[in-house]
């Protein structure tokens, strides 16, 4: 009977190591990416801000240059709106805005709550307001001086704006009040932008913009949509994966009792087995937490195709999976040795 119990309790031991394993997996996988506050800890720590805004600035200034050879071509890196872009859309905006929705991801995911997912742009638009200003006021100062008949044989010949001139009276002001008498009033168009943009329905929040344009939005298809209601079903997994987690916590208390119970022939004889079985069930962690842990150093940068990627983001996102896989696999590589 002794020799049974023997048996039978080593039989159960594979199955506890497993159940140890998926167990390590399971929390860690949900106290890392399944938490916004440490996507947004990490995306700091790559500076995944300031690269973004870096690669935009870095893709308004190259559109067009690759159509300069076409005489219908409009090459928009000759309107120097670069500066524009980087005092509308700096770090500090973008991260306030990517946390913010992480923090509503997260009530979404972990507290049941509805999902918003929102841009505020209430902030900005006073901002495009006065860089648009002071944009007008440097290309007007910039450009040579002409008489009001050279100005208009060029306004409408020219297809770049560096090859305009400046008639007299020809200010900031005037050329609003020109564009206003057009029926093109920049202020109000900027006005009817929207403070906050729902990004899972952006046609109802920039509904009132485009009546302003004359374009009244006609209803189609949202994809973002369709992603909310992937996000859905993802929740849905999630809860179940939270589930099978407490089942296999509860599973490894069962296993660890049946174990106790078999080889329970007196104090020390508990004692031995039980620092048997967390020797063993510290191997297989301990194992898969080094292999993940190369495999972010190793394998990971050289098979993902990250060279079509400029460097900066080929960094950042390195940085970021490297980073991801600590936090996943550290712990088992901690339990293991501990």
């Amino acid at each position: 009977m002794k020799f049974l119990r023997r048996v039978v309790a080593i039989l159960l031991l594979p199955a506890l190591c497993v159940l140890v394993l998926a167990f390590l997996l399971g929390s860690t996988f949900n106290e890392t990416l399944l938490r916004g506050a440490f996507l947004k800890s990490e995306l700091r720590q790559v500076n995944a801000y300031d690269v973004a805004v870096g690669q935009l600035t870095s893709l308004v200034s190259t559109i067009g240059k690759s159509d300069q050879s076409s005489e219908e071509s409009f090459n928009i890196s000759s309107l120097g709106l670069e500066p524009v872009i980087q005092a509308i859309v700096t770090p500090a905006w973008l991260q306030r805005e990517v946390e913010q929705n992480l923090d509503h991801l997260d009530r979404w995911l972990n507290h049941k709550k509805p999902l918003v997912l929102q841009v505020n742009t209430a902030d900005r638009k006073p901002i495009l307001q006065a860089q648009l200003r002071l944009w007008l006021e440097q290309k007007i100062s910039s450009l040579p001086k002409c008489s009001l008949q050279e100005f208009q044989r060029r306004l409408q010949a020219e297809k770049d704006i560096n090859a305009f001139c400046r008639p007299p009276g020809l200010t900031v002001d005037t050329l609003l009040a020109q564009l206003k008498d057009s029926g093109i009033d920049v202020d109000t168009f900027i006005a009817a932008l929207p403070d906050e943009t729902d990004l899972l329905q952006p046609q109802t929040s920039l509904q009132p913009f485009f009546e302003k344009l004359g374009q009244p939005s006609s209803p189609q298809p949202n994809e973002l949509k369709k992603v909310s209601d992937q996000l859905e079903r993802v929740r849905e997994y999630v809860r179940t994966g939270r589930n099978y987690l407490f089942l296999t916590f509860v599973a490894i208390l069962v296993l660890l009792g049946i174990e106790i119970l078999l080889m329970a022939h007196g104090k020390k004889t508990v004692v031995r087995w039980m620092s048997v079985l967390l020797s063993a069930t510290a191997v297989l962690p301990l194992v898969v937490g080094v292999a993940g842990y190369v495999a972010g150093r190793t394998v990971i940068p050289a098979q993902v195709p990250l060279e079509n990627l400029s460097p900066e983001i080929r960094t950042a996102v390195l940085a970021l999976a490297q980073n991801i896989m600590d936090a996943v696999f550290l712990p088992l590589i901690i339990y293991g040795v501990v």
